[in-house]
């Protein structure tokens, strides 16, 4: 200790909870006060002894459960690789990559349709078929965010806007006539009679006024003014069962109908993990009117992405329902609500600190294959 700085200068922080070091002007504390500290002061090995005790049972009865449901014969190779593994791990270190959990990724759209298309001859589908759902549900996911365009347009928008608008219905058009000219093959020449003539809904999600059209779910419930006709498949058409053609397209589109909730699942974690990292940086760190305007820019067109992409899987969800999707599929692909697309800054740094107890919503924990780029179909 030098010259300038004496014992008398140091001020405890939080003197209730600290004890003197130094008796007066002394440097050692005298037995009495040391005994006392002791005696308060809490264990803190101890206390995370017992919590970890506590904790040991559940565990134990989680793993047993797991435990019994493995095959005894798969269970036996299992621990066969793991003495392998053990035993000769210094001489052949990629030996331990069976510690690693190998989990199937999820499928896209794209490899599904790969899959229908390699295998259609030898499992007796019509050609051409699952290319065809395939552009539909393009189409579909066009037509939900023209539609949800259209409605949030305002009401003072530019003529370049409302161009833009009437390009993309044109483009839009332009698709559904060249698929509704080849309905025909796939679903016969009466597809279309007695039909409903229903429009595909889109709402704008981020609604908080008093007229909330959707509850706590994301589902549409009555239709709206979007420009949105009748698709040309087997979910649409499930009022006439009897006359889908043949059975296995309704099968097709239920996979496709997979794939795409994949991807759109997909989009829909880029989105809010961009959101997120937006919240992260750019609005903490605005400190100046400009720069707190460019950020909350930045933060709404992230949120119209997150509403576009939550819209799309809840009219695919639609769809799965209608077309009869078993429960070992409706137990991944659960109701989308409105909690499930709050923002949190775990999505960003779960490690950071303060972020213990947040949980992020269902569609987190899958399994999919993803990266830090949307799947814009190219």
């Amino acid at each position: 200790m030098d010259g300038n700085f004496k014992a008398k200068h140091m001020w405890p922080k939080n003197p209730a909870n600290e004890v003197w070091l130094m008796d007066g002007m002394g440097f050692m504390v005298t037995m009495l006060a040391y005994k006392d500290y002791l005696a308060g002061t809490l264990n803190q090995v101890e206390q995370k002894l017992k919590n970890a005790a506590e904790a040991l049972i559940p565990a134990e009865e989680a793993f047993a459960e797991l435990d019994v449901r493995i095959p005894s014969q798969l269970h036996e190779v299992w621990a066969q690789q793991e003495k392998l593994a053990l035993e000769n791990r210094g001489m052949d270190p990629k030996l331990m990559d069976i510690f690693e959990v190998q989990l199937e990724k999820a499928p896209t759209r794209k490899s599904i349709e790969m899959d229908i298309i390699s295998n259609q001859a030898s499992d007796g589908l019509l050609r051409g078929a699952a290319t065809w759902m395939a552009r539909v549900l393009e189409a579909e996911e066009s037509q939900i965010i023209l539609a949800m365009d259209a409605w949030c347009m305002q009401a003072r928008a530019t003529e370049t806007q409302r161009l833009s608008i009437a390009h993309q219905q044109d483009r839009l058009n332009a698709t559904l006539d060249w698929l509704f000219e080849s309905t025909a093959r796939f679903l016969g020449d009466d597809w279309n009679e007695n039909n409903p003539s229903h429009l595909i809904v889109t709402a704008n999600i981020d609604e908080d006024d008093g007229n909330d059209i959707f509850g706590d779910t994301l589902y549409p419930h009555h239709p709206s003014q979007s420009d949105g006709v009748i698709l040309p498949l087997p979910s649409y058409l499930t009022e006439r069962p009897n006359s889908l053609g043949p059975a296995s397209l309704a099968d097709q589109e239920l996979r496709l109908r997979e794939g795409q909730a994949n991807d759109a699942l997909h989009e829909l974690r880029v989105a809010l993990a961009n959101e997120a990292v937006i919240f992260r940086t750019d609005v903490r760190h605005a400190r100046t009117y400009n720069m707190t305007t460019r950020a909350w820019g930045r933060v709404a067109s992230a949120n119209v992405k997150v509403q576009q992409q939550a819209e799309i899987y809840c009219q695919c969800h639609t769809q799965m329902l209608a077309l009869n999707a078993g429960d070992d599929l409706l137990v991944w692909y659960k109701v989308l609500r409105r909690e499930d697309l709050k923002v949190s800054a775990a999505v960003a740094d779960p490690n950071a600190r303060g972020h213990r107890d947040n949980t992020l919503a269902w569609f987190w924990t899958m399994d999919m294959p993803w990266d830090t780029e949307p799947n814009n179909g190219e």
